[in-house]
């Protein structure tokens, strides 16, 4: 695609990145010979969902605001946590639907094209090959969890059943861990635990296993996996 791929113009000449040719792009990187091992991280700056239902429209934000697309390609709206929940029809639904694709389709009528994509119920290798392909084209994935009451919990959340929708900002190749961006911390005071506004969890594959692969909400509709660029 070019320049109009989606990479975009190219913004470096080619360096040496822990042995592997790299060039930097407007949105990503391409490594000649595939990436090199190691940590790689996005510097999303954090901020906090408004209620308890727009942890999606919130992290669309965070991830608009972080690749500097401050306008819908489809609307024109500004951005905002509350334009991005309209993108997404997150109040009409009372939550960002994953059965219906609303993170998919609200951030690819913001972006103007089709980088995002979803995926239900994912496994472990699809997950991990999704968070380094994510480096590559610059926009980092979100993951759609889903925990129960009763069962494990992680960065201070509640006791109590309910989808959550977080972005993948670091990830480490060697050892699985994976970072990610929570919008709900500070939300609620939880004795078992403070949150953190960015957490590492120590396992991609084990993350993926425990809140990514099992439906709770037995409605006969989707809830839970991955968005990926």
């Amino acid at each position: 695609g070019w320049e109009l791929g989606i990479h975009g113009f190219p913004t470096s000449d080619e360096y040496n990145d822990r042995g592997h040719a790299r060039q930097d792009f407007q949105s990503g990187s391409i490594w000649w010979g595939g990436m090199p091992s190691g940590t790689y991280t996005f510097n999303v700056a954090w901020a906090s969902q408004p209620n308890g239902f727009f942890c999606g429209p919130t992290t669309g934000f965070m991830i608009l605001r972080y690749k500097g697309i401050t306008t819908s390609r489809s609307t024109g709206a500004g951005l905002s946590i509350e334009n991005v929940a309209t993108a997404m029809r997150t109040r009409d639904y009372g939550y960002t639907s994953f059965n219906d694709r609303r993170f998919t389709s609200g951030m690819n009528a913001w972006i103007g094209a089709g980088y995002y994509s979803t995926t239900h119920t994912p496994s472990p290798d699809t997950v991990r090959a999704a968070a380094r392909r994510s480096f590559s084209t610059g926009y980092p994935m979100a993951v759609d969890e889903q925990e129960r009451r009763g069962g494990p919990h992680f960065n201070g959340h509640s006791n109590a059943t309910f989808s959550h929708i977080m972005a993948v900002v670091g990830y480490n190749t060697q050892t699985d861990a994976v970072e990610f961006i929570d919008s709900s911390a500070g939300m609620w005071i939880n004795p078992t635990g403070a949150q953190n506004r960015t957490f590492w969890y120590p396992s991609l594959g084990g993350f993926t296993s425990t809140y990514l692969q099992h439906e709770y909400v037995n409605d006969g509709k989707q809830h839970i996996g991955i968005y990926a660029s």
